[in-house]
């Protein structure tokens, strides 16, 4: 048992010292010490490298330290195992009384033999663990050299390709640098194209907001509409202008656009190119990684800024709508202030009637005069209400103000707008300025291309396989300067366009006088407004004199009231008195009746007033409703108007882009009449030639005399022949040019060849690359699988392991209960007792089945008896002398179902034949199971009655489960079923 013991602890020690002199560290330090060299791998796959072989070497020597750690525990378990025996036995012997010397000894051999075929098999599972063991560390010392050798191989087979990756690597990043330089620089056109289009629509809106006011002026002044027309006219062809310039720096902008996008496409193919070359160097492609996010974020700052110019000009397109707004509003209020201007002139005419009624009854009320000499103490009230009546004058004074503030900024923000022309025009001046540095920039940009086709040029002398590319990029680079020529011609057209912009905004600086005419006109009208304001607050003061003056008769007449009830007074008084005096009495009736008729006249006229002022005040309220009824329509038709001016405004667009783009009709009838013209006279040119050539006599130029005779025929053959030797000599000559020329191509074909192959060696370069990491990958799918392998062996180790410590202790449970006389598992006992169930039912069948046999032998199984003749099913008739079924009248009737015992009989001989199947099954599985487990029936055989079942059905106690109980054979069932 120590022997076993101590070959296992040998092959550990000599695995852990295996593991310790591997070849794999000493590789992976010296490919970590060469890290310097060119053709070195990279850092990070050397730590991946040495952490996958640091991690299979923890877990080979946890693998090493598990197995010596188990190697310990078995022996302990069997020191154990062989107590617990002993002392069992010896406890056993002490309660029998079995004091025997040589049954004790018989007794200690057997379970010294017993211990000895244990230890044997764990000695067995040991060394075939420590085999597995060892063959897993071959293993990985192979698959270590293997590394070794291929790491060591692809470094020597990647160094010059490396190398030439990293020159391609910089001459790529050359490249990439001037075509960004090239980029950026295009960039920087567009910016300043699209900043000209802004600064053009700028203008083009200013000097349509300058249009707009002065034909808001001239249909206002409505003075020499065919002069102000004409400079609409003038503004409008201007405006033409303007937008054309502004379609041709669209296109120009389009077009640097497109231009841009083939240097990004270019930018693309090249950074395709370096990404190709830069996967061998991994610090260079982040590098490149962090550029194009770089180039990224300046990509999307140019987009952030082009959204904000978008947004300005948004902007600026609503404030010239609340521009607009603010005019119709100011057109509105002037327009109010019309209508209650004519509303002060109605209330004027009004108060005038009034005044001339007031008068006419002054005239007839002089008596009332000292009443109103009486009243003059309510004047205080009187005074007090114009003070209020001087105050609204003073509001609505403080209006007019206000509204003429209103007109006055109108005013300044038509000057605020001549201003923005001015600045617009100034804004023109610079462009030359821009110009010149758009030049310089030029310059500097040819400078820079210059620059890199030098350093093209040294690329090429450096790297001869690289000629044919660099030629093409060269091409590219020249071409991109004609391009960049174009360019620089549509830059100068625009100047022209911009000179020509400038000398027609010259036009509105010479029509300033009229521009100053109107600005009077306004000027004039503001002060009529303003006189107009004035007399309104007149007219309001005279009305609230007026109303005085009503208020002081109706006063007035009240004191007549007054009097009139004091004159009675007296009266009565006089009335007393003329009983004293009868003569005072006839003459105070007659004073009498005159006041009564003089008060009823008065109190009549005063209710006839009253009335009237009523009617009055009821007509100045529904006159009133009627002006802002009137006020409110004539907004909406003010709004009305504003829709159908933008509304033709839109139409007047529409109809001048669809000029614009129609075909000119007039013109192309013009070319196709000049067409017609030429065609015709090409006709009569073909005829008339036709015509010379079908009778070349009748033209002097078509025929001449020949000199000289024709030769004979002596003088022709001479000819022949000498023609004919010439034409030899030709063809000699032709055919050694011939053979000179296949000689040469014979002797440039491999010249040839060689040269189409250098035409492209950056393909070359990249199969070879494809191949070299196709081969890696390959390599590291290996080492994957290897790995993965390593990590399954490792866990079925530990699954053994843990199954062996469950079946030692099952064993050690198992003899404990056996010891003890316990059975060795908790199901031992049903698990016979089922068995010996199913050995009966098995006899059962057997007996059934040869019965079964036996009847079948003897001939009474499956016969059918009948004492009744069987009937033919047809017949031979003799004029056919074959076989005919018999005809319907005379067909054989059916035969009856057989018996219950027939059916019955025929069941269980079906019954049989499964049982002898499954009984044949049954003894090959036994058979099987008492060759797997006879060492177990040999070592039990002095153990009780289940531990002999066990032992003799083939199960083992180490299960650890209880045995599952089987269901019937299938005999059985089928008899059940029967």
């Amino acid at each position: 048992m120590a022997q076993p013991r101590d070959e296992a602890a040998a092959a550990a020690a000599e695995l852990e010292a295996l593991l310790m002199q591997s070849e794999a560290p000493r590789a992976l330090d010296s490919l970590e010490r060469g890290g310097a060299g060119a053709g070195a791998p990279p850092p990070d796959r050397l730590a991946t490298a040495r952490g996958a072989y640091s991690q299979l070497q923890h877990a080979a020597l946890r693998a090493v330290a598990d197995l010596a750690a188990l190697q310990r525990r078995v022996a302990g378990l069997l020191v154990q195992a062989q107590g617990a025996r002993v002392h069992a036995e010896m406890e056993a012997a002490a309660a029998s009384g079995d004091t025997d010397p040589i049954q004790v000894i018989d007794r200690f051999r057997e379970d010294r033999d017993c211990a000895r075929r244990q230890a044997m098999e764990a000695a067995d599972g040991e060394e075939a663990a420590r085999q597995q063991v060892e063959a897993l560390f071959h293993r990985l010392s192979s698959l270590t050299a293997k590394l070794t050798e291929a790491e060591d191989e692809r470094r020597a087979e990647l160094e010059p390709e490396i190398k030439a990756a990293k020159d391609d690597v910089a001459l790529l990043q050359s490249q990439l640098e001037g075509e960004r330089a090239k980029a950026d620089a295009a960039q920087r056109e567009a910016a300043d194209i699209g900043a000209k289009l802004e600064t053009l629509q700028m203008e083009i809106a200013n000097l349509q907001t300058a249009v707009d006011e002065e034909r808001d002026a001239a249909q206002k002044a409505e003075v020499q509409p065919g002069r102000i027309r004409h400079l609409a006219d003038l503004v409008v062809s201007a405006l033409r202008q303007l937008r054309e310039e502004e379609v041709e720096a669209t296109a120009q902008l389009r077009v640097q656009e497109a231009a841009e996008e083939g240097f990004l496409q270019e930018s693309k193919e090249l950074m395709v190119q370096h990404t190709a070359a830069v996967k061998a160097n991994d610090k260079l492609r982040l590098a490149c990684a962090v550029r194009e996010r770089a180039a990224d974020e300046v990509a999307r700052d140019i987009e952030m800024a082009r959204v904000e110019a978008e947004r300005l000009l948004a902007e600026q397109v609503t404030w010239d709508v609340e521009v607009e707004k603010k005019k119709a509003d100011a057109k509105r209020e002037a327009e109010g202030v019309k209508s209650e201007q004519r509303a002060r002139e109605v209330a004027q005419r009004k108060l005038n009637r009034a005044e001339l009624e007031a008068a006419q009854l002054a005239d007839q009320l002089p008596e009332l005069r000292t009443a109103v000499a009486n009243a003059r103490g309510a004047l205080g009230a009187e005074q007090r209400a114009a003070t209020k009546a001087a105050e609204a004058g003073k509001a609505l004074q403080a209006e007019m103000v206000a509204l003429v503030e209103t007109v006055a900024q109108e005013k300044q923000l038509t000057d605020v707008q001549t201003q923005l022309v001015r600045a617009g025009l100034s804004d023109v001046r610079h462009l030359d300025e821009e110009s010149a540095a758009l030049k310089a920039a030029a310059a500097e940009r040819d400078a820079a291309i210059r620059a890199a086709t030098s350093q093209h040029d040294a690329a090429v002398r450096f790297l001869n396989q690289r000629l044919q590319r660099l030629a093409e990029v060269i091409d590219e680079a020249e071409a991109k300067d004609g391009e960049v020529d174009e360019l620089h011609k549509k830059k100068r057209e625009v100047k022209s366009a911009h000179a020509d912009l400038r000398d027609l905004g010259a036009g509105p600086w010479g029509q300033e006088e009229e521009l100053t005419q109107l600005k009077v006109k306004a000027d004039t009208r503001g002060t009529e407004a303003r006189r107009a304001e004035r007399e309104r607050a007149s007219a309001q003061a005279d009305k609230a004199l007026l109303a005085g003056k009503l208020s002081a008769a109706r006063r007035g007449a009240a004191g007549v009231a007054e009097v009139a009830d004091d004159i009675a007074i007296e009266h009565a008084l006089v009335a007393r008195a003329a009983e004293e005096a009868e003569e005072s009495v006839e003459a105070l009736a007659a004073r009498k009746a005159s006041a009564l008729a003089a008060k009823q006249a008065a109190q009549a006229a005063l209710l006839e007033r009253s009335e009237e002022m009523m009617t009055l005040y009821d007509r100045s309220a529904a006159l009133q409703e009627e002006m802002d009824e009137g006020t409110l329509a004539l907004q909406r038709c003010d709004d009305d108007m504003r829709l159908l001016q933008l509304e033709v405004g839109e139409l007047q667009r529409r109809v001048f882009a669809t000029h614009k783009t129609a075909p000119d009709v007039v013109s192309y009838d013009r070319q196709i009449a000049t067409l017609k013209a030429d065609v015709l006279r090409a006709r009569k040119e073909a005829d008339s030639l036709g015509a010379t050539v079908e009778s070349p006599a009748a033209s002097k130029d078509r025929w001449r005399v020949l000199p000289g005779k024709l030769p004979g025929r002596e003088d022709l053959a001479g000819r022949i022949a000498v023609i004919e030797e010439r034409l030899g000599a030709r063809a000699d000559l032709v055919a050694q040019k011939d053979q000179v020329l296949e000689e040469l191509e014979a002797l440039t074909e491999g010249l040839v060849e060689k040269a189409r192959a250098s035409h492209h060696p950056a393909f070359d370069l990249s199969v070879r690359m494809n191949e070299a990491r196709r081969q890696q990958q390959q390599l590291t799918r290996r080492m994957m699988a290897t790995v993965s392998e390593l990590s399954l062996y490792q866990a079925l180790s530990l699954k053994c392991a843990a199954d062996k410590e469950g079946l030692a202790a099952e064993l050690a449970a198992a003899k404990h209960n056996v010891a003890v006389g316990r059975p060795p598992t908790a199901g031992a006992d049903q698990e016979f007792e089922r068995q010996e169930r199913d050995r009966a039912a098995e006899a059962e069948v057997r007996a059934q089945a040869a019965e079964l046999r036996a009847l079948k032998e003897e001939g009474l199984l499956g016969v059918l008896r009948s004492a009744a003749s069987p009937r033919p099913q047809a017949y031979i008739p003799e004029e056919l002398g074959v076989p005919v079924p018999f005809p319907a009248a005379f067909k054989p009737f059916k035969p009856s179902e057989p018996p219950a015992a027939v059916a019955l009989a025929a069941q269980k001989a079906a019954a049989v034949a499964a049982a002898e199947a499954a009984a044949e099954q049954r003894q090959q599985r036994e058979q099987q199971q008492r060759q797997g487990g006879g060492s177990a029936s040999r070592a039990g055989q002095s153990t009780p009655a289940p531990q002999a079942m066990l032992a003799a059905h083939g199960t083992s106690p180490l299960a650890g489960t209880p045995l599952r109980a089987s269901p019937l054979p299938p005999a059985q069932a089928a008899l059940e079923a029967a």
